[in-house]
């Protein structure tokens, strides 16, 4: 009978010795795992991701700013290709300039006209003077190459079209975006400006319905 007993008794204490080193075991187990660090690696550099802006704002298209050079990396999808070209200045001097024309894969979408400098790299020169091409770029109301003379006039209450005998060309312009020529199509101009001024303010009437906008002039 006592050996019966005596059995009885110690059973439960090696169970509960073995669960104890269990437990013991499984809490270094947790330790060790929540302690792990993980390393960065140092040879990794973190590139810096080029942001485009797509608006169009007073001497800015995009990335690109008047009076500075062009960025030395262009946003991802975008290339630049360039030529030479020459035109008359206000004395009807001719003046060599270098035009910078960046483009995707569909379309050319800016070109930027850099300051004379002869003695510079093209890169190195500033931007004196912009035309938006395409409607990759808009301003911040919408309007874009491509839009008619009626959403510029929904857009902006100011609205005022112009023509520029210097540059032979036909313009809306706001006064919400300062230093801007939204260029109409010469195919929509219902007729001709004929004054002597270098610069006219026309009426409406001078442009066609539909007529739309064929590039920007950024200056």
């Amino acid at each position: 009978m006592k050996t019966l007993v005596y059995f009885i008794l110690i059973i439960p204490f090696i169970m509960f010795s073995c669960g104890g080193d269990n437990e013991e075991e499984q809490t270094d187990s947790s330790t060790e795992t929540t302690d792990t660090e993980v390393v960065p690696d140092e040879d990794e550099v973190e590139e810096v991701e080029i942001i485009n802006s797509y608006i169009i704002e007073p001497n800015v298209v995009g990335i690109f700013e008047l009076e500075h050079p062009v960025p030395e990396k262009l946003p991802e999808g975008l290339k630049m290709r360039q030529f030479l070209e020459e035109s008359a200045d206000d004395k009807g001097n001719l003046v060599e300039h270098t035009h910078n024309v960046v483009f995707n894969q569909l379309e050319d979408v800016v070109e930027l006209i850099m300051e004379k400098g002869d003695d510079e790299h093209h890169l190195d020169k500033s931007i004196e003077e912009m035309y938006v091409l395409s409607n990759y770029y808009e301003t911040p109301e919408g309007v874009s190459v491509g839009n008619t003379v009626e959403d510029f006039r929904e857009e902006y209450e100011d609205a005022t079209i112009w023509y520029d005998k210097i540059h032979n060309h036909y313009f809306l312009e706001t006064e919400s975006i300062l230093g801007a020529q939204f260029i109409i199509n010469e195919l929509d101009i219902a007729k001709k400006a004929k004054g002597s001024r270098d610069m006219q303010k026309l009426n409406f009437s001078y442009v066609k319905d539909g007529a739309k906008i064929e590039k920007i002039r950024v200056y």
